[in-house]
Order: structure tokens, then sequence, then C-alpha cells
């Protein structure tokens, strides 16, 4: 017994050893730590307490293994083979007892199954392991195992053990806690009885909150039964919500509305603060109006920022006392300040007690509606804030930065554009680094949809890094540094689409051998003849500097491949031993695997030193050729300033979150203090004309912060009455996105929604598509039953389908496309105001290219396989009425939409002989009348003027609010502009729905098992 007992002991308390970090000195021109790349095969090692029953008598013993494990199928999949050999012992038998096994693995079912050879018997049995974590990150952590083995042709004997894998990332790189800590405090006890008026006054209170919460999230969603039933059980439940809105009495002549109800709760907590202070009815509300203040802002600040801040996320406990407490000991502290004593105090703290129970009572009936899931349940800000509280551009800005934590900062330029555009300037900033480029995305294609090399991943590759890499080390001589290339992606579709044939490459440039596949035919040997002559000039390079050829001397060989190299990190690794009920719950051991990183972002050089340096890049594509072509419909920005400069704080976060000490992170990544003068320095931005307000928010993945789910949330539903909104996304799948903007209409916005039709989705697996058409038969329920009541309010509600059949870079089709869709639905020239002569010009332009002989320019890269254009959309636009029937109304903007028609019929998507944007294209020019435009507004409408823009990666569904990393830019103000007339023409390029029949032509209905399918996964999805 002592041979196994010893080697299972150094195993289990020597292993940790592997785990440990070295910590390497602030050295500049010391290579950055990086995650590299999963290796292929993956060893383990262990140890276990073995019963022998092969015999009649059973022995105990034990032994320590070691294996490795190779995946057959995507790492996050988890099924794979695995070989391992052991060495132990067992009592009553002489000799060391070892052998070997061959394993096949269901690692998500923690399943092992295959075959025992042991040496000391000469004997083979069918063997079954039971692996599993027991605790998220390993029973011992390190993502160790509870491993149970089962031999039946040994007389079922039995082994107890643990496993151990030596990936250096294992049971690091995902948090051990699925839920956010709320503060904790007992809920209040009964109050004492208060006076009858008092009590009528808050019973009113209570009703409008309860309809305040209805109305800002009024969506009926599908049920698992026959899908004409579950649609008929909507109808029924759309035309009940109708009659209860269309009751009238005195204090709703025009019925239930958001404005009646918010109107209600705030002058009845004015009349119950007032009668509590011992005021006469008469003047209750005058005397109770300046307490009630009071009272909002203390639970605005306590309550409501707090508790919506953690939208998205599971709080423990559920509930808002801890907050509470909080707010009444900052309200009982303003009584005592304004001098209030005795009874009266009483009463008014009673009153102010009962207001925070109106709240609870609030949050807690939306947790059971949403089938007690806390991270959806949102307490509208309409129970804190009067209408004038959050109708102008400075208000709004408030409530999105308060609510999330990141400010809306000026000083900065914005510039929108193609998505077909990201590649080149991602290009352009990887040339122009000189400190540091980081490349954060989901998806770097080895590969294009036909098993080629994808060009676009060659042209980044080639173009963008390896020729900056050569061109730097050039200059190492004279300037004794690089620029640290960083590229952080996601291990999904990285290992999907064979993103290691580039990255490769890259992480190693000295020494690499690019093995791209199908050299038999001759654009691909072009394509790897261009690897090696670009490695080859790089290598030339090195060995012609003196300088790097001295440091090399001094560090030793290892380090120039080390240094000359762009930095790989391959995140989010598949790792079984998180696992949680809190993705699934009807699937209590689902892997954290399923869950990914989806920002793509690109920047370089932002510093705290220096807010004018670097930029970034925000859109809604990956490094591909699939994203580059003319069936690509998406946009992407360029942010430069202040706003920027938080994307070191954001990629932090992340490293962190994949098991990144502090001490690691990259030098360039770390805080710096900002300068003195770092005012100063914004202020000289905006003189050069960097007027640009913007931020950037994140949803981190996991469990972590929603930043970008907050921000979207605020502004779906506080816009104010008359706004527009436009609202395109590829993939939707779930329903509180859905709420918040029929919300947004029966509000009084002007809500327009836009999903793909069937052929132009992006995503068109059954489940995707079978959750967007249940969703968007809703909306279509809700536009014919409720349109009149929606109308009366103001507001506006249509769900349309993209179903452009041309190429972004065909003008001559998309106008056709645009004049017919403004004339088939008039109401579009309503909310685009434009002169019915500026709807006309679209005709004609379309007539002068035709006579012309436009042909599209063949300069984009062809897609692998045919396919119809795919609306992967995810950019936003929001802007208050006024200011919109203006703005489209001046001269100079309709000029600049003509102009911008006029120069891509000329120049194309902007795009080079090469199949690239041309990276000097220059828009500034074409975008400065809108400033003007907007300048020139008459001042009451200029101030009242409310803009928003986003682009991004996060989509409406459960993953992209929840889950997954997401990233969200958001413009505010006169440059949000930029949108107006893209999503005019967008709105022409759409169908809008007018009837079931036509639904179910443009995207059909799915059979009854893939919508149960769909809709028990839709979480996930």
């Amino acid at each position: 017994m002592r041979l196994p007992a010893l080697l299972v002991a150094v195993f289990l308390w020597a292993v940790p050893a592997v785990w440990a970090q070295t910590v390497a000195a602030p050295d500049p021109l010391a290579p950055v730590r990086s995650m590299g790349k999963p290796p292929v095969w993956k060893p383990f090692v262990g140890g276990y307490y073995g019963l022998d029953r092969s015999d009649e008598e059973t022995r105990s013993g034990g032994a320590a293994f070691a294996g490795l494990y190779k995946d057959l199928l995507p790492s996050i999949v988890g099924v794979g083979a695995s070989g391992e050999a052991y060495l132990g012992g067992y009592s009553g038998l002489a000799g060391v007892n070892g052998g070997v096994r061959a394993l096949a693995e269901l690692r998500g079912l923690f399943l092992k199954a295959g075959l025992d050879y042991d040496f000391q018997h000469e004997d083979a049995s069918f063997i079954l392991s039971f692996t599993v974590p027991l605790r998220r990150g390993g029973i011992l952590g390190h993502g160790t195992h509870l491993r149970v083995d089962w031999l039946p042709g040994r007389g079922n004997s039995w082994n107890f053990g643990l496993q151990i894998p030596l990936e250096p990332h294992m049971g690091k790189t995902r948090p051990r806690d699925t839920e956010v800590d709320m503060p904790r405090a007992r809920k209040p006890p009964p109050r004492a009885p208060i006076d009858p008026a008092v009590v009528a006054a808050m019973r009113e209170v209570r009703a409008s909150a309860r309809g305040i919460a209805v109305l800002s999230t009024a969506f009926w969603s599908d049920d698992k039964s026959d899908r004409v039933k579950s649609l008929e059980r909507t109808r029924q439940q759309i035309l009940e919500f109708k009659r209860r809105i269309a009751q009238t009495g005195a204090d709703r002549p025009k019925g239930v509305s958001m404005e009646s109800e918010v109107r209600i709760l705030h002058d009845r907590l004015d009349l119950a603060f007032g009668l509590a202070a011992g005021a006469r009815e008469a003047e209750a509300r005058s005397e109770g109006s300046p307490i009630a203040k009071a009272a909002r802002e203390v639970v605005l600040d306590e309550v409501l920022y707090p508790y919506n801040r953690l939208f998205g996320q599971y709080k423990r406990p559920e509930e808002l006392w801890g907050l509470v407490a909080k707010a009444r000991e900052r309200f009982v502290a303003r009584l005592d300040a304004a001098g209030a004593a005795g009874a009266r105090r009483a009463a008014v703290l009673d009153v102010f007690e009962d207001y925070l129970a109106v709240l609870e009572e609030t949050r807690a009936w939306w947790v059971e509606r949403l089938e007690a899931d806390s991270r959806l349940a949102w307490l509208p800000f309409q129970l804190v804030l009067r209408p004038e509280q959050h109708d102008t551009q400075r208000e709004l800005d408030a409530i999105v930065a308060r609510a999330q934590g990141t400010p809306l900062v000026g000083g900065n330029t914005v510039h929108y554009g193609l998505g077909q555009q990201f590649q080149v300037e991602l290009r352009r900033t990887i040339r122009a680094a000189e400190d540091y480029h980081v490349l954060w995305l989901h998806d770097y294609d080895g590969v294009d949809g036909a098993g080629n090399p994808d060009v676009i991943g060659y042209f980044i590759s080639v173009g963008g890094y390896l020729e900056a890499l050569t061109r730097r080390v050039r200059e190492f001589d004279r300037t004794g540094k690089l620029p640290v290339y960083m590229i952080l992606v996601d291990l999904n579709y990285w290992e999907a689409n064979r993103g290691r044939l580039y990255t490769d490459v890259l992480q190693d440039p000295l020494e690499a051998r690019a093995r791209l596949p199908g050299l038999d035919q001759p654009e691909n040997r072009r394509l790897q003849e261009g690897i090696e002559r670009a490695q080859r000039e790089l290598r030339e390079a090195v060995a012609a500097s003196k300088r790097l050829q001295e440091e090399a001397g001094r560090r030793g060989p290892g380090w120039l491949r080390k240094y000359v190299s762009v930095h790989l990190s391959v995140m989010n690794p598949a790792d079984v031993s998180y696992r949680t009920s809190r993705l699934i719950g009807y699937l209590p051991i689902a892997p954290d695997n399923m869950v990914r990183d989806h920002r793509k972002i690109a920047f370089f050089d932002l510093t705290e030193l220096d807010p004018g340096k670097g930029q970034a890049l925000f859109g809604g594509v990956g490094v591909g050729e699939q994203y580059a072509t003319a069936t690509w419909e998406d946009r992407a920005v360029r942010l430069a300033g202040p706003a920027a400069v938080t994307l070191k704080d954001a990629a932090r976060r992340y490293l962190q979150a994949n098991g990144f000490p502090d001490a690691d992170i990259p030098l360039p990544l770390q805080p710096l203090p900002k300068p003195l003068d770092y005012d100063e320095q914004v202020k000289a931005l905006e003189a050069r004309g960097w007027t640009a307000t913007a931020m950037q928010v994140h949803n981190d993945r996991g469990f972590a912060r929603k930043d970008a789910s907050v921000a979207s949330a605020v502004l779906y539903t506080l816009m104010p009455p008359g706004s527009l909104i436009v609202v395109p996304d590829s993939i939707w799948t779930h329903e509180l996105w859905a709420a918040h903007l029929v919300g947004a209409a029966l509000r009084g916005c002007r809500v327009y929604v836009i999903a793909p039709a069937a052929p132009n989705a992006p995503s068109a697996g059954f489940p995707q598509l079978s959750r967007t058409r249940e969703i968007f038969s809703r909306f279509l329920e809700i536009q014919k039953i409720l349109g009149p009541e929606i109308e009366a309010r103001g507001g506006r509600l249509h769900a349309g389908l993209y179903t452009r059949r041309a190429g972004v870079d065909d003008v001559r089709a998309k106008l056709a496309e645009m004049r017919g869709t403004f004339e088939r639905y008039p109401f579009l020239k309503e909310d685009f105001p434009f002169p019915e002569g500026f709807y006309g010009r679209i005709g004609e332009g379309e007539e002068r290219l035709a006579a012309a002989g436009y042909t599209p320019p063949e300069e984009l890269p062809e897609d692998a396989r045919a396919r119809a254009p795919k609306l992967h959309r995810k950019t936003q636009l929001f802007v208050t009425g006024q200011a919109l029937d203006a703005l489209v109304r001046d001269p100079r903007m309709q000029e600049v939409i003509a102009n911008q028609v006029a120069f891509i019929a000329q120049e194309g998507v902007a795009f080079d002989p090469e199949g690239m944007a041309k990276a000097d294209a220059d828009l500034q020019p074409l975008f400065a009348p809108y400033l003007e435009a907007f300048r020139d507004l008459p001042p009451d409408a200029r101030e009242r003027a409310v803009l928003y823009m986003t682009v991004g990666s996060l989509n409406k569904d459960a993953r992209g609010m929840m889950t997954d990393g997401e990233s969200l830019q958001v413009t505010a103000g006169p440059w949000a502009i930029w949108a107006i007339s893209d999503m005019w023409m967008l709105t022409g390029s759409t169908t809008w729905l007018e009837s079931e029949e036509e639904l179910d032509r443009l995207l059909p209905p799915y059979s009854q098992w893939q919508r149960r399918v769909a809709r028990w996964i839709r979480k996930v999805i």
C-alpha cells in the first residue's frame, strides 16, 4: 500500500505548482503574457483509491495515472478521445500494478468509456468513468474532477479519485459565483394604521405603479401549445389589454396610458406626503410636493439606479429590502435636517416606507411574471421621474450614464461607415499603431465557406500584421521598440473556421510555416507564396537590425521569437468544470462553454495621457470573407477621443476574467493617471472640431455586469413621446426587448422594428428563425389590434422584414427598391418627412444611372457560396420628432444624402481593385453639413432635440442581453445624425408586414416540434 499511497500524495500535493505564475518586471522589451492557443493534446494526471474485486478476495490499493485527451469535435462540445497510463499496487499482490486505457469521452455528460488493459494480469476489460467537478471550477480548483471508474469485467471493481487537467488556464477563466450580492436587511415590520385619506392616495399610487410596469413592457409571448392555438391565445390577451386601457374615468378621460399613470402616481404621491405632513387637502399637493421630490431623489439614487444597474444579472437575495434600508436612512437624515419632528415626522416616514413597499411589490410582480428569472426585472424610471425630467439631451445623457456607470463625454469624433470598410480600417489601424494594437473579436477565419484559404484573413494577416511588423522592425534601430500587437479572439469560431492557419504564423512569424489548404489551385498557391514572402522579408529585417540582434544576444535566442510576434490569446477556452443551472434552468449541469464573447472591436494607442491619441473601431463583423462581400449588410464606426480611452478598462476586465492576475496585464493596457491638463486637452480637441458626445459600454462575458443592456433599456423606456426609434437586428429571439419597444410605442414613440426575411437571415437555423417568427407574429397582432390606441397616444408600431435582393454595392437596384417601398407605404414618408420633391429624386437618380449604363463595380470579394443579402446590422436610431422634422426639411441634409448616393455610385463602397476598402476615403466633408443643419435649428428646437445612434454587437437575443460578451458604441447629440439617412434607406429595403399571409411567405412557419425546441432553448440561442 505504501507505493500507491505515495504516488497519489505526490500528484495531489505537487501538481498545484503547475499553475504557479512568475511576475515579470516592467521591462518594455519583455514579451507580453498571452494565453496562446489551446493545445491540441490536453494532458491530465490524477490518482485514485481502488477496490479490486476480480478475485474472490476484494483487495484495496491505488494508483496514479497520466493521460492525453484530444477533441474530435469543436472543444466547446466536449466530444473526444483519450489515452492514459496508470501505475500503482494492491494489497496482497506482489509487484507494481500498471496498465493503459483507451477511452471515448463525452465531457458534457461527465462520461468516458473504453478499454483498460492490465499489464500484471494481461487482461483487457471494459471501463466506464464518471468525472464530475462537484463545484464550479473544480473540486479543488484548477478544473479538478472527482473521478469514479467502474470495471464490470473485473468483478465490478471500482476506483475513486481525482483527475487534474494540466492545461494552464483550467479553473481560472470563469467566475465561481453566478450571482451578484445585493445589500441585505430585514423586511420592515408592519406599519401602524395611517390616515384613511393617505391610504386612499397610496392605493392609487400602487395601481398606477403597476400600470406603469405593464405599459412599459407590453408583450404577449407564445406558449408551447399548437402554433394556431398559441396565436389565438395571444389575440385574446391583446384584446383584453385593449379593453383595459380603453377604460376611462375622471383621471383618465382618454383611457389608460403611460401619461395618465405617471401623472396620477406623482400627483397622489404629492398628495399623500402633504396630508401626512398635516396639510389640508386643498393645500396638500403643494405642501407635499417638495417632500415627494426629496423622496423621489432618494429612491432614484438608492433604489432604482443600484437595482437597474444589475439588469441582466442574477441577484442574491432577490429583494429590495437592503436598498430600501439605505434609502430610509438617507430620507430620515433629510427629515432631521429639515427639522421635522413628532407625529407628523412619523406619518411622513410611513408614507415614504409605503412608497418603498410599492417598489418592492412592483419588483416581485415582475419577477413572478418572468418565471422567477430576476435577471430581466427592470423598475421603470417613471416610478420616480416626471416626464419633464427626461425630455432633453442633457437629462437623458445623465440618466444613461448614471444607470450603468460610464459617462457620455465630449471631445470625440465618430465616423460611421459600411461594415465592408471595417476590414481596411482594421488594416489601417494595425499599420498606424506606434505603441500597441488590440484586435478583440469573435471570428478570425482561416478558411471560407468552401474550405479554401480565406482571402480577408490573408489580407489582415499579411497586409496588416506581417507588413506592419516588418516596417516597425526596420525602424527599431531608431525607435528602440515595436508596437505590442495583441489578438483576443473567442475560441468558438476561431476553432470552427480554422483560424489557426493564419494565427499560428502570426504568433511565431520568424519560425512557423504556413500550411494553407488546396495548394493545387493557383489562387491558393499565390496566398501561400505571399505569406512565405512576407515572412522572408520580416526575417531579413530582423537579421539587418543591429539593435535587435544586440538585444537578442543579451536576452537569449528565444527572446526574438517571443518579441517579434503578434501576441495571440484564444479566450474563453473550453472548461467543463464550470457547470450551472443558471444558464438553462431545466438542465442543471449545463457547462459555461456555451457562453461566448461576441464583441468586434479594434483599438490602438489609446492612453489616459493624451485623449486625442489612438482610435477604436466598433462593428458587427469579424475577419473573414463572409463579412466583406456585397451580400453582408452591416455597419461600423470609428471613434477617437476620451470616450474611446475606457476601452483599456474593458480589455483589462476581459483578461482578468480569463485568469490574468493584475501583474500580468500587458503594460499598454495598465491604467495610468490622467495628467493635470487632461481637461484642457479635451477642450483643445473640441476646438479642433472634435465635438461628438459619445461612450462605449459592454456586457462583460458570463455572469458579470451588463452595461450595454442597461443603456439599451434606458433608451427604449425613456425616449420622449413623438420620438422615432428604428431597430434593425439579425436575431430576435427574446421577447423582453420586444416588450420594451411595444411599451415605447404605447408611450407615443414611432417604433420601427426590422428582422431579416428567411433568405436574408445570416443565422438561418430553425431555432433562431422560429423564435423570430413567433415574436414578429406578435408584433403584427399588436400592430393590428392596438394600432388605433397606439396612434391615439401619438405613437406608431411597424414590423418589417428585410427583403433586399441586390448587393450593398448596387446603387441603381437600391434606389429602385426604395422608390417602390416609399410608394407602397406612405407612413414612411410621414415619419421621414422629406419634401415630396426629394422623394421624387429617388426615381430620377435611378433613371440617370440606367441611362449612363451603370453597373455595380466588381471590386468586392465574391461569396464562396451564392446567397441573398444578409441583414446583420445591430445599429439603432433614436431621435425626437421635432428635431427630425426640422432636419430632414433642411436642403443641406437632403444634398448630403444625394452626395452620399453619388459617392457610392462613383467610388463603389469605397473599395479598391484589391477587393478592400480604401483607407483614405474621407467622409468628414460629407458629414459637415449635418452639423451645420443642427446648429441652425431654432434655439428651442435645438434645446429639445434628443438624438442617439448605437452601433455594436448586441443582438435582440437572451444571450446578448444576459450572458455573452457584447459591446455598444453610443453617440449622443448631433453626431448621431450620421444614422438618419442610413436608417431611412434601410426602411426602403424592407417589406412592412400587413398580414399574416405576408409573414408566412417571407418567414414561413415551422413545425410544432421545431417551435417547441426553439422555445425550450430560447435563452441560449
